[in-house]
């Protein structure tokens, strides 16, 4: 069972054996709507169809970068540890600019305004600040930076840890491998999967519910992991109180099968009544300095029967 590559904020490392068992019985596609550090679809096995999505840009232009260009991203790294909490503050700062511009890129453009005619003038523009969307190395490497050395992977405050080079250079190189990686393992899947999926897993920075519905098939399986109720202020993106039931609407409406991860509160329990709901405690890792042994209460939400794979799962006979 393969780990995400960075610490990250709701991260679902310690609930994925419990997740990977609920997964629906037969499904063609999966797809994970908010897929922050993705340590559910590293943990489960490669298939033909796979999406990441996340809203935060920041997250899936890394993700873009580790999948196509690994190498200049370990470069860009280098030897990875910071010196200190001023160091951090810098790379917060940076961030939080935005300041992914191409160097002279405003003299550039003055000269290709004189030089262009205005369409081929707006084809360069156009090339120029995909590049500082998409497929940015540096971008991405501060940003991993910034995540690495932060408390509980907020990338808000400075927690500096002793760093294994080896070891964090072989998860990124991992990561890369599985999200260029298509689990076919028939020549049925392989007919299947050509001219759908592409090679690898699908990166898109969308909203959930511009890509819920287009992912969305009978035999779709979209697992959300959204902001929870009442910790929406730690992320970047904006999640509302109104996203909640923005989100509970589309899921509603899909035709494919769902899962949801979700704290375990009345607010979240009266907004999926009718669904299967069950609920789990986890160790609350974000807690343990300050509380250890402290538990966390969870709940998965889906619309279809969990137990359905546990009944199809082989059994030992006994004398008995």
């Amino acid at each position: 069972m393969m780990n995400s590559f960075f610490p990250w904020i709701g991260g679902k490392k310690l609930m994925r054996d419990i997740i990977l068992e609920r997964f629906p019985v037969d499904y063609d596609r999966y797809i994970e709507a908010f897929g922050g550090a993705a340590w559910i679809l590293f943990a489960k096995e490669p298939e033909p169809f796979e999406v990441y999505n996340d809203y935060n840009s920041d997250l899936t232009n890394m993700f873009y970068v580790v999948k196509y260009r690994p190498l200049a991203f370990l470069e860009e790294l280098g030897f990875l540890p910071l010196n200190g909490k001023e160091e951090f503050e810098f790379f917060l700062d940076w961030n939080k600019r935005k300041d992914f511009s191409v160097p002279y890129e405003k003299e550039e453009l003055e000269l290709a305004k004189h030089y262009l005619t205005p369409l081929e003038y707006d084809q360069y523009k156009e090339m120029i600040d995909n590049r500082a969307i998409l497929g940015d190395v540096r971008r991405a490497a501060n940003f991993y930076k910034l995540i690495r050395y932060s408390y509980a992977g907020g990338s808000k405050s400075y927690n500096g840890q002793p760093v294994n080079i080896m070891q964090t250079y072989q998860t990124i190189w991992q990561a890369n491998r599985r999200l260029n990686e298509n689990g076919i393992k028939t020549e049925s899947d392989k007919r299947k999967a050509i001219g759908r999926a592409g090679k690898g897993v699908i990166i898109q920075n969308k909203s959930f519910d511009e890509l819920i519905p287009l992912y969305d098939r009978p035999k779709a399986f979209t697992y959300c992991d959204p902001p929870y109720y009442g910790t929406e202020k730690l992320y970047t993106a904006k999640f509302s109180r109104e996203s909640h039931f923005h989100l509970r609407d589309v899921l509603g409406s899909v035709k494919g099968y769902f899962m949801l991860s979700y704290n375990d509160c009345d607010f979240i329990r009266d907004l999926y009544r009718g669904y299967y709901i069950e609920s789990f405690e986890r160790l609350n890792s974000i807690s343990q300095r300050y509380d250890p042994g402290n538990m966390f209460k969870e709940l998965l939400i889906t619309n279809y029967d969990t137990n359905e794979r546990k009944r199809r799962q082989p059994r030992q006979l006994t004398l008995l």
